[in-house]
């Protein structure tokens, strides 16, 4: 054989070898196999993977499976997906030392590291051991999933895994059947570690029942992490950046629907039923909502100028046809918007009867807002109107939707009736866990917190006076001067000057610069000249942008 068939066959073995390591699982052990008897038992569950307590090997204890099974248990739940063996993670809907209960985890080391900017497909199987009354928990199986993360996890209330929130959660229902999950990833940073488990998020605590002392059972198996080459166009559309948790799809699914979703339907004087035309047009509706069951919808209620609860009429005109197309679709009731507006945006006269017909509608209308716009909104309208329970509800929902710039709803003045409420204590902490990706986690929160505070009032208000439905973003550039700052505010920004100016690397862009902020905000002269050499310093270092800085400087020159 020549050299240069040797060379060719050499590449092509090549080729193949390199594909073979990209398929490669970079999941040691996804089977929690080859349990060896070597192990601490309290720390380790299997070679390749550590375990919280809550965690067990099945099917290991046969006696009790066999005893289950004779009191009807089926004899499936504790088979594996595939191999001899399954993780077995446990969740206590209340106890653990914790008001929101706890659960089980397993986490391990990945082969190799997942590098940033690459693509993988994570694939896992899992299904749930049967319990009754579970159709009463709503969603409690989307506390379960699979995350990754630079550094090992931490671990508070209850053995959970505490992160605001994983992409990667099971999406079935309760029941024995094995239900794969998969996803495409692409990390923003590099990841060497990957749990599996309960992950304790803002959502879980008002979602469980209080008090039942239920214990709920997850089996997963055969976890896989691929390295991808090529992904197709429908993989790109559909990555996750992580942990940033940003769908990489240009446009929210609102917006690809061919036409848009409009209706009216009209009532008679004075009543909120359904007539059989209004019926006839939310069934039509309701067969298009099934094509897209992630659509979000404002329903406009309406009244005529005559009677003295308008409305409230109008709410419940809204209501009746929310309910309607709830039950008759497959779009859930939390993605319809029930809004009111009285007699007060007639389109016709209402000196005759026929435009007062016109008038006594209610308006189905396609969405422009995002889900955690929309979600958001319907929050602070519970909240305004004092209806603290739907107004968390709605909350937790928010901020299951991954939203930006959480810390908002710290300073939101429309959120201002449930500040004493105790549920407000799991909001705090869970948006600290948002900081818990930076070096200074708590002088990111507190830096970003006052800077907040700051937009919160004076002309900054427009922020939240704007639209309900979103926390806006806030530029970290923006300089325009507002309210004066609370004199606590800024002696607390001093001392923390005086220690040094925040790393940006340490607390992310918009807390570095959040000093230069409050400081002009001050209006103290005096303060702005005692720290301009450390702003110089930051500057040089470039630890803050050039538009902060030049605003600093322009602030000490004389006015006029």
């Amino acid at each position: 054989m020549s050299k240069k068939h040797l060379d060719l066959l050499l590449q092509i073995c090549l080729l193949l070898l390199s594909r073979h390591l990209i398929a490669q699982n970079l999941v040691y052990n996804p089977g929690f196999e080859a349990n060896d008897g070597k192990l601490n038992a309290k720390t380790e569950l299997v070679p390749g993977w550590s375990r919280s307590c809550l965690v067990g090997l099945y099917p290991t204890n046969y006696a009790k499976i066999e005893d289950e099974i004779a009191h009807g248990l089926d004899p499936d739940t504790y088979v594996p997906y595939e191999g001899k063996s399954m993780a077995g993670i446990t969740y206590h809907t209340r106890g653990m030392g914790s008001p929101v209960g706890g659960g089980g985890f397993v986490q391990g080391v990945l082969k190799e590291t997942l590098k940033r900017h690459h693509y993988y497909r994570i694939s896992y199987w899992v299904k749930t051991k049967p319990a009754p009354g579970l159709d009463r928990y709503g969603d409690f199986t989307d506390n379960f999933g699979v995350s990754f993360s630079s550094k090992p996890f931490r671990v508070n209330y209850g053995h959970c895994i505490t992160i605001n929130d994983t992409p990667f959660r099971y999406r079935g229902a309760n029941g024995l059947e094995w239900i794969q999950m998969q996803y495409v990833i692409r990390p923003t940073r590099d990841l060497s570690y990957i749990a599996a488990g309960v992950f304790l998020d803002f959502f879980r605590p008002f979602r469980l029942p209080e008090n039942t002392g239920h214990t709920l059972y997850f089996f997963i198996d055969h976890l896989h992490v691929t390295e991808i080459e090529k992904p197709s166009p429908a993989e790109l559309t559909t990555a996750i950046d992580y942990p940033y948790l940003r769908i990489r799809d240009p446009l929210p699914p609102i917006f690809r629907s061919k036409e848009r979703i409009e209706e009216v339907v009209h009532f008679e004087f004075g009543a909120s039923e359904l007539t059989p035309e209004a019926e006839r047009k939310l069934n039509r509706l309701a067969h298009a909502l099934n094509n897209d069951p992630q659509l979000l919808l404002d329903i406009r209620g309406h009244t005529d100028s005559i009677g003295n609860n308008n409305e409230e009429l109008s709410r419940a005109r809204a209501g009746a046809v929310r309910t309607y197309l709830a039950n008759r679709s497959r779009l859930p009731a939390y993605r319809m918007r029930m809004l009111g507006f009285g007699s007060g945006q007639a389109i016709a006269g209402n000196e005759t009867e026929s435009g007062r017909q016109k008038n006594r509608r209610v308006e189905i209308q396609q969405s422009n807002r995002t889900l955690s716009q929309h979600l958001y909104a319907i929050a602070s309208q519970f909240a305004l109107e004092n209806k603290v329970d739907s107004a968390f509800l709605y909350l937790a929902r928010w901020q299951k939707s991954n939203p930006p710039n959480q810390i908002l709803l710290m300073v939101d003045p429309d959120l201002d009736s449930l500040r004493g409420h105790r549920k407000w204590k799991a909001i705090d902490f869970f948006t600290r866990q948002t900081y818990q990706y930076y070096a200074d986690p708590e002088l990111a929160f507190s830096l970003d917190l006052m800077y907040c505070r700051m937009l919160s009032g004076g002309s900054r208000q427009k922020y939240f006076l704007a639209a309900k439905g979103y926390v806006p973003a806030i530029k970290s550039s923006d300089q325009t001067v507002g309210h004066m700052v609370d004199t606590a505010v800024v002696n607390r920004v001093c001392r923390i000057l005086d220690r040094g100016w925040p790393v940006r690397a340490q607390v992310g862009e918009r807390a570095a610069v959040a000093p230069i902020h409050i400081l002009l905000h001050a209006g103290d002269k005096n303060l702005i000249k005692k720290y301009l050499p450390l702003v110089e310093e930051a500057f040089a270092d470039n630890e803050i942008p050039e538009e902060a800085y030049l605003t600093y400087l322009n602030s000490l020159k004389p006015s006029g």
